[in-house]
């Protein structure tokens, strides 16, 4: 989605970051690669399903991770 912000933008001349910022918050590999490079921020989603389970006591103990 990110990346679709930012052609709008373009097409709409803004310009980024000088007239706007724009965050990711997925942790996109690519996004070293755009034009100019999106600042993304990468969140540990297993570690924080984790802990809020933990914490609500409804955690499982059935070995979940992903391949």
């Amino acid at each position: 989605m990110a990346f679709g912000v930012l052609r709008a933008l373009h097409e709409a001349g803004k310009r980024v970051p000088e007239d706007v910022s724009v965050v990711s918050v997925d942790g996109i590999p690519l996004s070293a690669y755009a034009s100019p490079a999106l600042t993304t921020v990468k969140q540990p989603f297993e570690e924080l399903g984790r802990a809020a389970g933990l914490t609500t006591g409804t955690h499982s103990t059935v070995n979940t991770q992903m391949p």
